[in-house]
């Protein structure tokens, strides 16, 4: 007698299911740098008892609880960083050492990923788990991943960085020209208590003068406060001032001089090469001079910077005669 073969239902509809459930996990996991979360996949109306089948056959690979790689068991780069935001569970952003490799404020190890995390998550091998509060305006995305902002991400290096490595990592940041002071000092407001603020209070507790706020770079900080104490008697340049399609660094209108100010990292690339040259004509047309001036002169001779300036000045201007740089 031939055996009696029954018609499960359920199995029959979840294997009628399965390619357009792979092909799903697939697409989820390729935004994710190949890792997908439990919750994520039984949103995806796959069962628990389905998950499983999965990884005994090698479909899904566990990477923490709760977290899979798909199709293949490793997983580098933003996979890592995926996994350890969905292994954090929900409102983990990816914060200090590895947002500022994120940022390109240093180099380090991926081996562990730095995340911060609301109150009661813990740390798991590969994740460090950070019990901090972010405020929403401290969260940006990098590569699509929910990461800490420069500002916060700075401050939160001055914590658990040696001196040296975080000097490197404000360097780093300088040279960018991505440092926020105005964001540092809200962050700084928003955390007190915290051991860092020994290392950022002396960094950002600087005053504030006319035209820091409209300033896009470092040195273009510097220019500002090199003019407050050198170049008073002219009063303050405007700073990143409209010129018809372009940009002037700081521009001393009345005299009709506009000082660039030239990083030349920045200024050796075929795009800044043909836009500095139209520039520059625009403005010959236009009769205003543009004077460049070096970050390495600004900072390395500043009295005879602040004394080439004021006599184009006085000359352009008609300004006091006797305006020299200050002592």
């Amino acid at each position: 007698m031939d055996p009696v073969v029954r018609f499960d239902p359920l199995t029959a509809s979840q294997s009628a299911q399965r390619p357009r459930l792979d092909a799903e996990i697939a697409a989820v996991a390729a935004r994710q740098g190949g890792v997908i979360g439990r919750g994520q996949l039984l949103a995806l109306g796959l069962r628990p008892g389905g998950i499983d089948d999965r990884v005994a056959r090698g479909a899904l690979h566990v990477l923490h609880r709760g977290v899979y790689a798909v199709g293949h068991p490793r997983v580098l780069g933003l996979g890592l960083d995926h996994a350890a935001l969905l292994a954090a569970g929900p409102g983990s952003v990816r914060a200090v050492r590895s947002a500022g490799a994120a940022h390109d404020l240093r180099g380090w190890s991926r081996s562990v990923i730095d995340v911060i995390a609301p109150r009661g998550r813990r740390s798991r091998p590969g994740v460090h788990v950070f019990n901090l509060h972010v405020d929403p305006s401290e969260v940006t995305a990098v590569d699509g991943i929910p990461t800490t902002t420069i500002a916060r991400t700075l401050f939160d290096l001055a914590e658990v960085l040696p001196a040296e490595p975080f000097k490197r990592a404000w360097e780093e940041a300088m040279r960018q020209d991505v440092i926020d002071l105005r964001a540092l000092r809200a962050v700084a407001a928003g955390n007190p208590g915290r051991r860092a603020l020994g290392v950022v209070r002396p960094l950002i507790d600087m005053p504030v003068l006319p035209g820091i706020a409209e300033t896009r770079s470092a040195l273009e900080v510097d220019f500002v406060e090199f003019a407050a104490h050198h170049l008073a008697r002219f009063g303050p340049p405007k700073i990143n001032f409209a010129f018809g399609d372009f940009v002037l660094d700081a521009y001393y209108e009345a005299a009709r001089l506009a000082v660039e100010l030239d990083s030349r990292e920045f200024h050796l690339n075929p795009v800044s090469f043909e836009t500095d040259r139209a520039k520059q004509a625009a403005c010959l047309a236009a009769g205003v001079v543009i004077l460049p001036l070096t970050s390495r002169r600004l900072r390395r001779e500043p009295l005879v910077v602040a004394d080439q300036l004021s006599r184009i000045l006085v000359a352009r201007w008609g300004g006091p005669a006797d305006a020299r740089c200050a002592d």
